[in-house]
């Protein structure tokens, strides 16, 4: 509290006896200007009112003046006397007849308020000050400030005091008052600076009192205040319990020895228990603390009785039975009807239209509500609710948002032509009812426009701003608003705040208690309306016109409805039936994703398919169910959740398997399911994952959909693997569940119909009979259903432990001379089939095959999640297919699907399933998380997409039927009838038109053990087909495919793996000798006698085929090389930001298209809008102008590159930024002498880093280059050190220095000098002129338009005249005038007018202020900046492109005239691709920009795909070791690349290095690029275009940090990264021995003392060039090593990194080499 305790100040204040008699105080407080009396609903009374109903009006200045001039003792306001709502007198007489009246009342003293500095705040005074003290002047009431410092002041000083001491009732009284400055410095940010901490303040006005009582008023107690004042401890507590500020005074009372009364007012009363609460103060003296009553407009008095020890307080109404001064009613009689005249005969404006307030017209305003048509601004949007919310939002400093209260401001309609203030107060009487303007959060604001449509047509429903826009439907008889609200045409975000205004009134309703206002207008909705009319409309000529700047009337359909009535939403309630499998997450993930698009379909702007049901929601109903052959666990929860929903109605059902189809879905299914749920309609059924034969009659199974090919295909597929390997002998197994028993009936029917066109006999080896003498439930069959096959086992039985797997183990292996087993069962049960095998020693691995009919990597896992080795052992090699399903980013819809799945993919979610939405819910808050079981977002399960897809089929039927229908027949009609392909998540789905079946591509699956290092390879985005293994990994590898239209089968027999890891096809059956001692594997040696015979016979055949094969072959993949080069462009006309202009400007206004990663981001462009489109509704007219175009020149191989427009073929753009600093340098340095001129152009290029002129020669002589100051500087120097971040980064373009007086630039990196031309008059540009305000003052200016850096716009007005006045000062500097003055109104005038305000000097480019210099000294001087922009030149030849609807907000690429671009896809006229050559990056672009590129065929061979690259979908191939024991030993098979590893390897010296691991890198766009750039340079030196020609080099090595590789491995090299300083010049360093890259200084190590090295080619230029100097690509450095040269490669794409090697080194000499 300053320099004095408390107890030290109350030692020297306590020198006053306390007198022990009765004193009164009578307070009046909040009058806001109410001079006249008002209404209980706190509007203006008339002078008729007051006449003929008294009792009807309260309060008014005549019945406060005789009770304060009859009250005996001290009489007190609290301030905030003559504005704020409270009437229609301050527009009037400015506060006078308040101060006039309040004169004649007699009170003793007044404290102030934040309102009284409102009152006359204004553009040319900003303080309030000036009329405030003209007020206070006029009511001779003395004004008490405490805290407030005025000393100095030009208004205040001598009328305010820190206290007032006043002669009462025999005391002497000090009345001191605490002006609470957080509303002070709102309105007046000059008077809330002066105020000082209350503890100060008291400590200093106390200690000069002796008195005999003191009085304290109180509005309120700030934060910091409250530091000073409360403990810690006691801050804490309070703050606690939400009662700070009443902690805080009831602290000052008990501290402050000499306080008796302290009375609070304002906002902080409500927070008091009681009126009046008498405390000891550490004195043990009593001080009274009394709380005012809240109420506005002075209608009631509070007078406070102190006796000895004890107070009293009681409170005075005044109403009609208050008595009244004669003299003041006559003087307020006056004054009223001098305000009435005035309503009467001022025009405000002019309205074309009535408006109506209650509608009884149906041309406005109405909604349907319960079936019935209701009109009237508290139902609906309606015209004159839009007038009044865009007035208010206009006065209140344009805020994002104004709200309304129809029910309670709208009173009256308005007629049409002239609107006077008669009849705006008519139409919103309440004038007492002030404006306050909020800051909210985006969630708080949805939460008060929710409880307006629940309360439309009574109290609360609000009428909105132009500024925002929402829409409301009836969703189950209730209203609700629409999920998307817009806020100056943009979404509102939950996360986001916003300025609302609205009256006081409605914000007691609205907003909580944390909602503190943090402006007041002290104005109702009245003055709002009138200010606004008279701005806007106040002539016939600017006439409001309702027809066409509002949409009410369905008269201008361009105006968007601010508050729309959409048609009903229905609900379609569908069961999600989840696989309740505890052995692994995945089912759960498959289930979550169903759920998630379930969201996503409901979720109508979220850029997932907008477009499906946009008046409809799914609610999903989820339950989780097993899935088991003998089990109603299925049917069980579906009844279940359907009873806990009657009467609503499930429309669809989606079920995981085909047990739980089988059970929900047949016909007598349907019939239990009719019964057990009486009225329940039939409903569709959608089966993700389920393939089960029997489920595609329609028959016994209708209304089924499923997405996954049906066993019959599956089976047909896996019969022509047998054909393909010559496997006409297999055992079957399979269990009796409804899935495995229709596969392996499938598989059986078509494996016997492929071998008999073959015209062999099949063999599928097994009796038919259930295993164990088990009862299966199904068996398999062949023949029409009369032969028993293959081995089945009970499903049941296994799952309850009746049956050992050994017994199927044991009838398995009793099938002696079969090598080939089919396995068509549940992946826990195959699981348990491999551990038996192989802990039994059964020989089922090496020279066996397995084929299953559902590939599952559970079929290889435990429980716990971690691999069964054993189960591997035996099932590595296993073939089986699986749905194919597309590569992130290898097909849009995939790509969207996944970009939205990683946003609510969480690994947690599939333990903690309360992050998952609660089941029969659809409103989500946008935290909500689903399962994502591999921890991977880019990932799927192995059914995950497919139940994407089920959803989206659904809603596209639904949506695609026109009333809301649950009808399952027209549902699943719809569902078939479908135009398919439909693109999903999963690639495009048929569906037969017969079965309602899913017919697509499956992939052929092998299970292989490969090195990954722990790592998932990139081929496996689609599913989750990978498990870590130690070093290795087991994975579901792709090896081939089958079309299932065409029913073709291919396989790349390759990279197929069987049992064992052997790459050698097994046979199906033991060889046989024969007679003539050859080998045979048949059992009939008749045929295999007559099998030789015709083999000898036809051997020459046979040759002449193999050879005819392998030339096919060779053709084929040439056609592949050609057809893949076929997709290579060339760019015919450029591609940039300029040319989608024209979009950024139909959506957002004037604009500029920015990049997101220069705010934080690299996946996407933004559109960035202008401030000042954003802060203005009226578009301002620019002023165009020619300006000078800087240009850089370039080398003709770099012309490619840029990303600017290219003139005259080498000459380059600067970016707007540089052209504008270029331009006034240029333009200062041809008006200095030719003597400093001559000066500047003799020194050396680049020397300093800065550009800086005088005006002075002979201070130019003095003074060193580097440190002299131009005079728009004036004192800040400009670098000239330039980092062009823009959309195209170019590193060599960064650190430049610009000279212009020898037009060159310098890169002070490469020391490298380009040429800089000047095109006179060649660029249209526009000004936005600017001042550069204080960095204190900037908070007064946060609703002006401001650029960093502390600069404000100037007013609209101002804009035209400034352009003008600049454009011809450049052409004329020395001819036209510099100096132009403004108004204060920012109105241009001359320099002999009286009202000039400020004066701008174009030569020095400063303003200054002409009125108040006495005042601001030096502050008075401003800087000024025209900010220049370009004009964008629309032409014939380049036109400006619109981005289809589908691409918006993806990343667009930019085009260079002959740059090389490889398309990836094509859509809507625009392609997806890559650059070939110069930066890389991939995007969108028009396709009328390129043209296919002309290529040779050697070209094209080096643009396609290595020959030797293997699993097309790997980005990294490790190579696989020679040590075959090892590899047996680790469980890593023989994959890929032996030779090709020892080749590498033998590049590092096994003395010195241990190589752990060789990867090959399979970048095919990185290669590309590099390609490009070799057969540009082989051309240049007319050399062959072939690999490995004169142009490279190879192998080059180079060492990196662990964190680099991945970088490079996607990316390639970067030379951005390296160092400025390097030795050898800026660029990708590469040596040409392997040692020097290895050393830990460039190859720096990791935790593990690995280290990395890439082996790399590079594209060698100095043959090309066949020179060696300074400006080589290349620079080769030899050392005392002359094997240890070095390559520094200055262009990125000049290399390709083609191996990754990870090794350790042996010795500390080499580890430091």
């Amino acid at each position: 509290m300053g320099t004095m305790g408390w107890a030290a100040l109350a030692a020297v204040l306590v020198t006053t006896a306390r007198t022990q008699e009765l004193m009164n105080v009578t307070i009046t407080s909040q009058v806001r200007g109410a001079v006249y009396p008002v209404t209980r609903n706190s509007t203006a009374c008339t002078s008729k009112q007051y006449a003929e109903t008294p009792c009807s009006c309260y309060g008014g200045a005549s019945r406060r003046g005789h009770l304060i001039q009859n009250a005996d003792g001290l009489t007190i306001d609290f301030g905030s006397h003559f504005f704020g709502g409270g009437g229609l007198f301050y527009d009037e007489f400015h506060g006078l007849a308040s101060a006039d009246l309040m004169h004649h009342s007699g009170y003793s003293a007044r404290g102030l308020g934040a309102y009284d500095f409102l009152a006359g705040v204004s553009d040319d005074e900003p303080t309030g000050g000036q009329q405030l003290a003209i007020q206070l002047n006029a009511s001779g009431v003395v004004t008490v400030a405490t805290n407030l410092d005025v000393s100095g002041d030009p208004y205040l000083e001598r009328l305010v005091s820190p206290y007032a001491v006043v002669q009462v009732q025999g005391f002497s009284v000090a009345v001191l008052s605490l002006l609470d400055c957080r509303d002070v410095i709102q309105v007046s940010p000059y008077y809330g600076a002066r105020c000082k901490p209350y503890v100060e303040s008291l400590d200093n006005a106390l200690r000069s009192l002796a008195v005999d009582k003191i009085v304290l008023l109180v509005t309120g107690v700030s934060e910091d205040d409250a530091d000073d004042i409360l403990t810690v401890s006691a801050k804490e507590e309070a703050t606690a319990s939400d009662s700070l500020e009443v902690a805080a005074i009831m602290s000052i009372s008990t501290k402050v020895l000499t306080i008796d009364v302290l009375i609070a007012d304002g906002e902080i009363v409500s927070k008091f228990n009681s009126t009046l609460q008498s405390v000891s103060n550490v004195a043990g003296e009593i001080v009274h603390v009394v709380a005012m009553s809240p109420e506005l407009g002075g209608v009631s008095a509070t007078r406070v009785t102190l006796v000895p020890n004890s107070a009293s307080v009681q409170r005075i109404d005044l109403d009609c039975e208050a008595p009244e001064d004669h003299e003041m009613r006559e003087r307020l009689d006056t004054f009223e009807e001098q305000v009435e005249t005035g309503l009467e005969e001022t025009e405000l404006g002019w309205i074309s239209k009535r408006l109506n307030a209650s509608l009884e017209y149906e041309d406005e305003g109405c909604a349907e509500i319960q079936g019935r048509f209701v009109c009237g601004c508290a139902v609906a949007e309606c015209a004159l609710g839009n007038l009044v919310a865009d007035a208010t939002r206009w006065y209140g400093d344009d805020a994002d948002v104004a709200l309304v209260d129809a029910s309670q401001t709208i009173k009256a309609s308005v007629e049409a032509s002239a609107v006077t203030r008669a009849e705006a107060l008519a139409a919103t009487p309440d004038t007492a009812d002030e404006l306050l303007r909020f800051t909210v959060s985006g969630a708080r604001l949805r939460e008060i426009l929710e409880l307006s449509i629940e309360n439309l047509g009574g109290k609360g429903f609000l009428q909105v701003s132009s500024s925002l826009r929402l829409t409301w439907a009836y969703l189950n008889g209730v209203r609700v608003m629409g999920d998307t609200v817009y806020i100056n045409e943009e979404i509102m975000s939950d996360d986001a705040t916003y300025s609302v205004v609205a009256s006081r009134s409605l914000s007691l309703f609205i907003f909580d208690d944390q909602d503190r206002a943090v402006s007041f207008y002290g104005v109702s909705h009245y003055e709002a309306l009138a200010h606004y009319l008279l701005a806007h409309h106040n002539s016939q000529s600017t006439e409001l016109n309702p027809d066409s700047e509002y949409n009410v009337f369905g008269t201008n359909e361009n105006v968007p409805r601010r508050i729309e009535q959409t048609p009903n939403i229905n609900l379609f309630h569908v069961a999600v039936l989840c696989d309740a499998a505890s052995s692994s997450v995945d089912r759960r993930e498959d289930c979550d994703h169903a759920l998630s698009t379930i969201d996503l379909i409901n979720a109508p702007l979220d850029g997932y398919h907008d477009e499906l049901l946009p008046h409809a929601r799914l609610v999903a109903h989820s339950a989780f169910v097993t899935c088991a052959s003998e089990d109603d666990d299925g049917y069980d929860a579906l009844v279940e959740l359907a009873k806990s929903i009657y009467p609503t109605t499930l429309t669809a059902v989606f079920a995981w398997c085909s047990t739980e189809l089988v059970s929900i879905a047949s016909t007598a299914a349907r019939a239990r399911y009719a019964a057990d749920v009486p009225g329940a309609p039939p409903f569709v059924v959608l089966g993700p994952a389920s393939t089960s034969t029997e489920l595609s009659s329609e028959t016994e199974y209708p209304y089924v959909a499923r997405f996954s090919t049906p066993d019959t295909v599956i089976g047909g597929a896996l019969s022509e693997v047998t054909r393909y390997y010559d496997w006409s002998r297999v055992a079957l197994v399979y269990d009796d569940s409804v899935a495995a028993t229709s596969s392996a009936e499938a598989f059986a029917e078509s494996f016997v119909a492929t071998w008999e066109s073959a015209t062999v006999t099949a063999e599928i080896r097994g009796s038919g009979t259930c295993v164990a003498g088990g009862d299966c439930e199904r068996v398999a069959s062949i023949n029409n259903g009369t032969t028993p096959i293959g081995i089945p086992f009970s499903l049941i039985d296994f799952d309850t432990g009746t049956l050992s797997i050994d017994s199927v183990i044991d009838d398995l292996a009793a099938l002696d001379d079969t090598y080939i087993v089919v396995v068509a069962s549940e992946p826990r049960a195959q699981r348990a089939i491999y551990v038996a095998c192989a802990t039994r020693g059964v020989k089922l691995g090496t020279g066996y095959s397995w084929l299953t009919t559902w590939p599952s990597l559970e079929s290889i896992g435990d429980i716990d999640g971690t691999v069964n080795l054993n189960a591997l052992e035996l099932h590595e090699g296993a073939l089986g297919f699986i749905e194919h399903s597309p590569l992130y980013a290898e097909r849009n819809e995939t790509t969207d699907y996944f970009d939205y799945w990683s946003l609510v993919a969480d690994n947690e979610a599939c333990f903690n399933r309360s992050l998952v939405p609660a089941s029969g819910t659809f409103v989500r808050s946008g935290n909500e998380r689903y399962c994502d079981a591999d921890n991977d977002a880019f990932t799927s399960s192995s059914h995950g997409v497919f139940w994407a897809d089920s959803v989206l089929v659904l809603a596209q039927a639904l949506d695609a039927l026109d009333d809301a229908t649950t009808d399952a027949s027209l549902i699943y009609e719809a569902i078939k009838g479908l135009d398919y392909p439909i693109e999903s998540a999963s690639g495009p789905v048929f569906l037969s038109e017969s079965t309602g079946d899913r017919i697509g591509l499956l992939d052929l699956d092998n299970l292989q053990i490969v090195d990954g290092g722990g790592r998932k390879l990139a081929h496996n985005n689609k599913v989750d087909r990978t498990v870590i293994i130690s070093d290795s990994s087991a994975e579901f590898v792709t090896v081939g495919s089958y079309e299932s239209f065409e029913q073709e089968l291919a396989i790349d027999g390759d990279l197929v793996y069987f049992s064992g890891g052997a790459t050698v096809t097994p046979r199906d059956r033991d060889e046989v000798v024969l007679e003539d001692g050859t080998k045979s594997s048949s059992s009939s040696n008749t045929v295999l006698v007559t099998v030789v015979v015709v083999i000898s016979v036809t051997v020459v055949i046979i040759v002449f085929l193999i050879l005819v094969v392998l030339r096919r072959r060779e053709e084929r993949r040439v056609d592949k090389m050609l057809r893949e080069a076929s997709n290579v462009y060339v760019v015919e006309r450029a591609f940039s930001e300029a040319d989608v202009q024209q979009v950024a400007e139909f959506y957002l206004g004037p604009s500029k298209a920015v990049p997101l990663d220069e705010i934080g981001s690299s996946n996407s462009m933004l559109l960035e809008v202008d401030a000042t489109a954003m802060a203005s509704n009226d578009a301002e007219p620019k002023v165009a102008f020619q300006r000078e175009l800087w240009c850089w020149e370039i080398e003709p191989s770099e012309s490619m590159r840029e990303a600017s427009r290219v003139i005259e073929g080498r000459w380059v753009e600067f970016e707007d930024g540089v052209q504008d600093h270029l331009s006034e340098l240029l333009h200062r340095y041809k008006q200095l002498p030719d003597e400093i001129r001559e000066l500047l152009s003799e020194r050396e290029s680049g020397e300093g880093d800065t550009l800086l002129f005088p005006t002075d020669v002979e201070e130019f002589k003095g003074t060193s280059v580097d440190k002299l100051q131009t005079p728009v500087d004036r004192g800040e120097p400009v670098s000239y050190r330039y980092a062009f971040d823009t959309f195209a980064p170019d590193s060599e373009r960064r650190h430049l220095i610009v000279d212009v007086a020898k037009m060159e630039q310098v890169n002070m990196l490469t020391k490298k000098t380009r040429k800089v031309r000047v095109f006179e008059g060649a660029r249209d540009v526009a000004c936005e002129w600017y001042w550069k305000e204080d960095f204190r003052r900037l908070h007064s200016w946060a609703d002006s338009v401001q650029r960093p850096g502390g600069w404000i716009k100037y007013k609209a007005k101002a804009q035209e005249p400034l352009t003008v006045a600049y454009r011809d000062y450049l052409a004329n500097p020395r001819g036209s005038e510099s100096m132009i003055y403004f108004t204060a109104d920012h109105e241009m005038t001359d320099e002999d007018d009286e009202y000039a305000h400020w004066v701008i000097d174009l030569k020095t480019m400063m303003q200054t202020n002409l009125r108040d210099q006495h005042k601001c000294q030096k502050a008075c001087e401003r800087r000024v900046w025209p900010f220049i922009t370009t004009l964008q030149q629309k032409s014939d030849e380049k036109p400006c492109y619109e981005v289809p609807k589908a691409i918006r907000g993806k990343k667009l690429l930019w085009l260079n005239v002959n740059a090389r671009i490889l398309v990836l896809n094509q859509e809507d006229d625009w392609g997806y691709g890559s650059r070939l050559d110069g930066d890389d990056g991939t995007g969108w672009f028009p396709m009328d920009c390129v043209k296919r590129a002309d290529m040779p065929d050697n070209e094209a061979k080096l643009l396609a795909r290595p020959a030797h690259w293997t699993e097309e979908d790997h980005l990294l191939v490790p190579l696989t070791s020679v040590d075959v024991s090892l590899e047996i030993e680790r469980r890593i098979v023989p994959s890929h690349g032996v030779k090709e590893r020892q080749s590498i390897a033998k590049l590092f010296d096994a003395s010195d290095y241990d190589v752990l691991s060789i990867k090959r890198i399979q970048n095919i766009i990185l290669w590309r690029s590099y390609m490009i750039q070799l057969i540009n340079a082989q051309k240049a030196v007319n050399g062959p275009v072939t690999l490995n020609a004169l142009c490279e080099k190879r192998p080059v090595f180079h060492g990196t940090d662990e964190k680099s590789t991945d970088l490079i491995i996607r990316r390639g090299f970067n030379r951005d990264f390296c160092s400025p300083d390097v030795q050898h010049g800026r660029g990708v360093y590469f040596a040409i021995n392997s040692r020097y890259s290895c050393s830990a200084r460039y190859a720096k190590p990791n935790t593990r003392q690995e280290q990395f090295v890439f082996v790399c080619r590079v594209v060698d230029q100095k043959q090309k060039d066949n020179k060696r100097d300074d400006e080589d690509e290349y620079d080769e450095e030899d050392d005392d090593d002359a094997s240890a040269g070095i390559l520094v490669a200055a262009e990125d794409h000049l290399a390709y990194p083609e191996y990754i090697v990870k090794f350790q080194a042996k010795h500390m000499s080499t580890y430091f080499a």
